[in-house]
């Protein structure tokens, strides 16, 4: 399995003493490479680190699953249809005719070849329906609100992006609009040819945390 090896550095004590042993909460994710609408992000690793301290290695897969998800009529609980070995370039179609506690089934076609996984809600099915991505079983992104006889198109930017966040907020699997959380995060742009990402984080005059790529 490809991927990266993250480590997150917490330096805030390098520059102010008194920051020594204060604690930070981050957030990890990323984002599709069109940022739709309809585009949601997922916490896909939440933690905290100690200043000084090191988290890692975290291990960031290239390889996706796909799912896809609904609510449950029988008792109204998010249901998880899935995951299923995807490649980029993957077709699937999504049947589901009737609302009646059967969930979706799904339908594996040709690799188109593209940098894309294409994903149909079929003419004539039941209801709107999520389609999802993800890395090392944890949800990674999706479009929501599929609507029948609709197909969209689900990617992985190469980039990873990090966030300060509040203790207890933005817990694993938490759903976020990209676009907006993204232009309030650090983007670190990943490369297959450098699997080891170094990201310190230091904390300015004003108490701002600011991440870089060492």
């Amino acid at each position: 399995m490809s991927g990266f090896e993250i480590y997150i550095n917490n330096k805030r004590s390098d520059v102010i003493p008194s920051r020594y042993e204060d604690e930070l909460w981050f957030m990890l994710f990323q984002t599709s490479e069109n940022m739709a609408v309809s585009s949601w992000s997922s916490s896909w690793i939440n933690g905290k680190i100690t200043a000084p301290g090191t988290v890692g290695p975290i291990f960031l897969p290239e390889e996706v699953t796909f799912a896809v998800i609904d609510q449950d009529p029988t008792n109204d609980l998010q249901r998880v249809t899935g995951p299923y070995t995807a490649e980029f370039g993957d077709t699937f179609i999504v049947n589901q005719t009737l609302d009646d506690g059967t969930p979706p089934s799904v339908t594996k076609g040709q690799n188109t070849g593209n940098g894309e996984i294409h994903v149909t809600n079929k003419k004539g099915n039941a209801k709107p329906l999520e389609f999802a991505l993800f890395k090392n079983g944890k949800k990674l992104l999706s479009q929501k609100d599929v609507i029948p006889n609709n197909t969209i198109y689900l990617s992985v930017q190469p980039t990873l992006y990090i966030a300060q966040v509040e203790p207890g907020s933005y817990t694993v699997g938490t759903d976020f609009k990209a676009v907006t959380q993204s232009a309030r995060s650090k983007a670190i742009l990943l490369n297959s040819k450098n699997p080891r990402v170094q990201i310190n984080a230091t904390e300015l005059p004003t108490g701002e945390i600011e991440f870089s790529q060492a």
